[in-house]
């Protein structure tokens, strides 16, 4: 199995159909929902609570609402619950949202995958020692010398 091409090559396609099934498995889209590092989120007060400002502000938001968030006012450490607007970040991005679209792609592709990988690292030659490259060279010279031996012969 160590010397035969065709087992590296099997190791290969078994490698490639792997990613191929792996990336037909999944499907990402992004969502609603945003994770969000700001300096700062104000919350409009109510009634007897007047407005607060929030600093190192982590929060989850949604299109126009922060649904929960994370930060430090004038007392210590505070958390928000739902409140309206969402702090302003250069780093507002999506979430994304990945589903299977193909479970059994998914589980295809990974015994593909394992298998060729198991394939290849079979197909990785054994070092040789030095004394066994010493051998083959002696047996080579030997060869040789016979080769011109009978070639003085045949002349």
């Amino acid at each position: 199995m160590r010397e035969d091409p065709r087992w590296a090559r099997i190791a290969l396609l078994l490698n490639v159909v792997g990613t191929i099934l792996l990336a037909l498995s999944f499907q990402a889209t992004s969502s609603d929902f945003r994770l969000v590092k700001a300096d700062n989120l104000t919350v409009p007060g109510n009634g007897n609570n007047p407005s607060t400002t929030f600093r190192s502000v982590f929060a989850l938001c949604t299109t126009d609402r922060t649904l929960i968030a994370e930060g430090t006012d004038s007392r210590g450490p505070a958390l928000v619950l739902s409140a309206p607007g969402c702090p302003d970040s250069p780093n507002n991005r999506a979430a994304a949202v990945v589903n299977t679209e193909h479970p059994s792609f998914l589980y295809l592709g990974l015994m593909a995958s394992g298998i060729g990988f198991f394939l290849q690292f079979l197909l990785v030659p054994r070092r040789r020692t030095l004394a066994e490259v010493n051998s083959e060279l002696r047996i080579l010279r030997k060869q040789k010398k016979l080769l011109e031996l009978e070639i003085e012969q045949r002349s």
